[in-house]
């Protein structure tokens, strides 16, 4: 069984994947790898010693549970109705977007400084602004993989950064937009895995915000 800290690294890798636009790659991690088998694992040590994680153990039931339905082409036309094609947009991908109503504000300022704090630097052919849900989670999984190998390694300088780097995103970005990011998502979705994805992204961030 894999510990807390794996276990938080595995569960933002994975719903980093699921809230990023569906590639061959990327669905075929989400649906046909051990990815999901994973992170489920750790339900056993959730429901033994977090009795307050009763939601997040449901969660990751409906994402064990659920059947593959969906092929690639479907999982594509999903996410570009929900957040491309549709006006107003039925599910924006930005964190500026619920915070301040429009893309590039000061919420976006915030979030690559952190990135810049972490000593990560976003590639020039990445034209998307930093605050994409997906490219946050995505940093929180690299800040568990730092804060992972500064624990084998007894690196308390890189533990105590990258765990102060978490807790700022964790508190001043992640809890301020997920909750309606991901009501948004559970709401509009026509696809079970994206509900899935949406329940497992709003009790996940409870529970990581209920252990700080």
């Amino acid at each position: 069984m894999i510990n807390k800290q794996d276990f938080r690294l595995y569960s933002y890798s994975f719903l980093s994947q699921a809230l990023d636009y569906p590639s061959t790659e990327s669905v075929t991690k989400l649906l046909e790898s051990d990815l999901r088998e994973v992170i489920c694992s750790y339900k056993e040590a959730l429901d033994r010693e977090e009795p307050c994680a009763s939601r997040l153990i449901t969660a990751l039931n409906n994402i064990e549970n659920y059947s593959q339905e969906s092929d690639l082409l479907e999982f594509q036309k999903e996410y570009t109705r929900l957040c491309h094609a549709s006006k107003p947009r039925l599910l924006p991908l930005f964190e500026s977007v619920y915070r301040e109503g429009k893309l590039l504000q000061e919420s976006t300022v915030e979030v690559a400084r952190l990135y810049y704090q972490a000593g990560l630097e976003l590639a020039e052919s990445f034209s998307l602004p930093p605050d994409h849900i997906s490219l946050e989670l995505e940093f929180m999984a690299y800040l568990c993989s730092q804060e992972v190998e500064a624990i084998r390694e007894k690196n308390s300088v890189v533990l105590d950064k990258a765990k102060k780097l978490q807790k700022e995103m964790l508190t001043e970005h992640l809890k301020i937009f997920v909750p309606a990011f991901a009501e948004r998502l559970q709401k509009h979705t026509k696809l079970e895995f994206y509900k899935a994805a949406g329940s497992l992204l709003e009790a996940f961030i409870d529970w990581e915000l209920s252990c700080l």
